[in-house]
């Protein structure tokens, strides 16, 4: 399984896109929360850099002013273990399309919780429900081939 960079990326991004599904889920707030902003702030910057890795592996002129490797790191990623993702980059407009209106999500949100449309919310829970799922798994699995310098103790110790 393709896996990020660090566990410690991978773990956060998956903890941050599975609490914002949580946060997503509960009844709309006419405010949120500072830390509960934070969240959907990571999550923003989360899908920025997808939309960066997408935009130079997928795109007729790659932008690389602000690109990362970890951008085209991320968007391998998931292009690979989400299958509607997948799905959809078979017409670049659509993935492109589906992408950007994740983020204005996100964007809406953060500046007004209440003018989000309940389907493009449920859209955004989707995406990030399958993020957090993908995440998750492979840090779960990363973490058991990655190499401790201490011991293990014993079972009967």
């Amino acid at each position: 399984m393709t896996s990020l960079t660090t566990i410690p990326t991978v773990y956060k991004y998956g903890f941050l896109t599975s609490r914002a599904v949580d946060l997503l889920n509960q009844p709309q707030a006419h405010q949120i929360a500072i830390e509960d902003r934070d969240v959907l702030e990571a999550c923003k910057d989360l899908v920025e850099k997808i939309i960066r890795g997408e935009a130079f592996l997928v795109g007729p002129n790659p932008e690389v002013s602000n690109l990362r490797p970890d951008d085209v790191e991320t968007f391998n990623f998931l292009l690979s273990s989400d299958s509607q993702l997948l799905q959809l980059a078979k017409v670049e407009e659509d993935l492109r399309s589906y992408l950007d209106a994740i983020l204005r999500t996100l964007e809406g949100l953060l500046r007004d919780p209440e003018g989000v449309a309940n389907s493009e919310r449920q859209r955004t829970v989707d995406f990030l429900t399958r993020t957090a799922d993908a995440l998750l798994a492979s840090a779960k699995e990363s973490a058991r081939h990655y190499p401790t310098d201490e011991s293990m103790p014993a079972a009967h110790d």
